[in-house]
């Protein structure tokens, strides 16, 4: 008979362990994984940020490999920024900063749009113009991919131990969800990971690698096929809010995670028993408004597309009168999200940057005053 696929999520074969020795063996693997993924002599980087998924990298770099460079993207003194340079004092290894503002963030993301053939929104694209500095200083890039969902169990904290439905899919993917039945036997597992797996990460975020891969090779820890199989292995309650990927880092790599706040929570992991509260992210609007995490963000896109070439910019290329996106969209997405915006009045920078990223790309398919 006819295969139409070679493997399904359904293959994966529950791992029946205690926490503390799943923590063991995650480690393990962990490590096998990184290690794989650091063969051969090019130079290699990581691409870091005040996140659990790059350190983790860092972390398990092997000892007998000549060192990483390290670099960090965004404005400056963004939260993610003195982390990731707090981590990167700690290794010693070469840092650099490759900084975002309101005047260089734009232009170079126009070609990583058409990179990315569209599927990427362009406030997304966020080391366009800085790519031909990063191959300067490595070939391969080690990129932490994957981990919040794989390793940090995102979707496990919404949804534990729920196969995906058609009412879930629709909760993420809108009337879109119809396009991909949630019924396929392909998604038989207990986890709504496998659906949103293949379209928000594969079809969607995984877009960024697309663009970047142009240039610098991007290796990817966190897809390692054992790791995974381990991972999806195991009940949701292990892995959601981050609960096993703590542990296993906390046990492993105390220099870097005991002392050094992960960026989501402002607090070092070891002290994220707050956890009901740091996941639901109340933890962290608390501490804004105390001033603990002051310019928290690394971009500020809602006040760099207000900046008067960004917004010049826009106008001219949402005018519905010399647009081809009216030919597809029947509202004026100038008048809708752009001017409403630069008036001040709401935050409309998503949106803005879809209907951009969408207007630019029937500009090149169609080969009309794409010369921005």
């Amino acid at each position: 008979g006819q295969k139409e696929r070679y493997w399904h999520w359904s293959d994966i074969v529950p791992v029946d362990l205690r926490f503390r020795e799943a923590v063991s063996s995650a480690g393990e693997i962990w490590e096998k994984a990184v290690r794989q993924r650091c063969t051969g002599e090019q130079p290699l980087g990581i691409s870091i940020s005040g996140g659990l998924d790059s350190r983790a990298i860092v972390a398990a770099f092997p000892k007998e490999r000549r060192a990483p460079t390290l670099f960090t993207f965004g404005k400056t003194r963004s939260w993610d920024l003195r982390l990731a340079q707090r981590v990167a004092r700690q290794t010693g290894w070469q840092h650099h900063v490759l900084l975002l503002s309101g005047e260089n963030w734009l232009d170079a993301r126009w070609q990583g749009v058409w990179k990315t053939d569209g599927f990427k929104n362009l406030l997304h694209l966020h080391f366009s113009q800085h790519q031909k500095t990063i191959r300067q200083w490595c070939s391969i890039n080690l990129n932490g991919f994957l981990g919040g969902v794989a390793f940090g169990g995102i979707y496990a904290s919404e949804h534990p131990g729920q196969r995906i439905s058609a009412a879930v899919s629709a909760q993420y993917l809108g009337r879109f969800a119809e396009l991909d039945e949630a019924g396929q036997d392909f998604y038989d597992l207990s986890k709504v990971d496998p659906y949103l797996i293949n379209n928000r990460i594969r079809r969607f975020s995984a877009a960024g690698l697309t663009e970047w891969a142009c240039l610098t090779e991007q290796r990817l820890p966190f897809a390692d096929h054992a790791l995974l199989e381990f991972l999806y292995g195991l009940p949701d309650r292990y892995r959601s809010g981050s609960r096993l990927f703590n542990a296993f880092l906390l046990e492993r790599y105390p220099a870097l995670f005991n002392q050094i706040p992960w960026q989501r929570t402002g607090l070092p992991i070891r002290k994220t028993l707050l956890s009901k509260a740091v996941m639901k992210g109340k933890w962290r609007q608390v501490q804004q408004r105390l001033g603990v995490l002051p310019n928290y963000t690394f971009t500020d896109y809602p006040a760099w597309i207000r900046t008067q070439e960004s917004a010049a910019t826009f106008r001219s290329l949402l005018d519905p009168a010399e647009a081809i996106y009216p030919d597809y969209v029947l509202a004026d997405l100038r008048t809708k999200w752009l001017e409403p915006h630069l008036a001040g009045r709401r935050n409309f920078a998503e949106q803005i940057g879809r209907a951009a990223t969408l207007e630019y790309w029937l500009r090149r398919v169609f080969n009309r005053n794409a010369d921005l």
